[in-house]
């Protein structure tokens, strides 16, 4: 089996999703900083927006969270494998 960067991992998810938030990738990946890897992500040229957006928890408590989608210069399958 091959292995995978954490950032190659977000990268396929959000090519394929289209999107991906901290709950989508600690379920699938097991990450437990995505905002650390979205960082990785854009210091090595990938266009990734920060979409906030708020609901409410199962304690009825008005929140909000962040999800990454790709930006309007998305290259996301440019990221080099001596990188991030």
């Amino acid at each position: 089996m091959e292995h995978r960067t954490q950032c190659e991992m977000v990268l396929a998810y959000m090519q394929e999703h289209g999107r991906i938030d901290d709950t989508a990738a600690r379920g699938v990946f097991g990450i437990k900083r995505l905002a650390s890897r979205v960082n990785d992500l854009r210091q090595a040229g990938v266009d990734i927006e920060t979409r906030m957006i708020s609901g409410v928890n199962r304690f009825g408590v008005k929140v909000s969270w962040g999800e990454y989608v790709p930006g309007n210069g998305w290259g996301g399958g440019v990221l080099d494998k001596g990188g991030a």
